[in-house]
């Protein structure tokens, strides 16, 4: 009997260990996990050019929604407090502004295109002249 309750226990374990990697991982529902694609910034012929693939493209950072705060590869509390200007709704996409003193003064701006529950939402993060776009879940 001992051989069968050690099979048994074992079949268990699996089934656990199956339905633990069949489920996606979730996000928070209170942040965005963006992943970003490109960074661009303005040429002086007024065009958008590539810029810096290393080390941003493919990397991640978080979003808090209800704060604004960008945590990761890229961030917006230098020199400032993000202030979430429009939180998503059905006609709305999120928006979150940060007003940056340091040396200078800098305005950092975070887009997310969050419209009809979409699972992946392109956004843009505007700082110091750079552009860095991609998706976000």
């Amino acid at each position: 009997m001992g051989r069968y309750m050690q099979n048994g226990v074992w079949h268990l374990k699996l089934i656990f260990i199956f339905l633990l990697f069949s489920f996606p991982i979730f996000v928070n529902a209170n942040e965005y996990l963006c992943a970003i694609k490109k960074v661009s910034s303005l040429a002086n012929s007024g065009y958008m050019e590539n810029e810096y693939e290393e080390p941003y493209v493919g990397k991640t950072f978080r979003v808090n929604k209800s704060t604004g705060v960008m945590t990761g590869i890229i961030q917006n509390t230098l020199g400032g407090t993000p202030q979430v200007v429009q939180e998503t709704n059905k006609d709305w996409s999120y928006k979150a502004v940060t007003h940056s003193v340091t040396n200078h003064v800098d305005v950092y701006y975070l887009y997310v295109k969050d419209l009809n529950n979409a699972q992946h939402k392109p956004f843009m993060f505007i700082q110091s002249g750079y552009i860095f776009h991609g998706l976000c879940e």
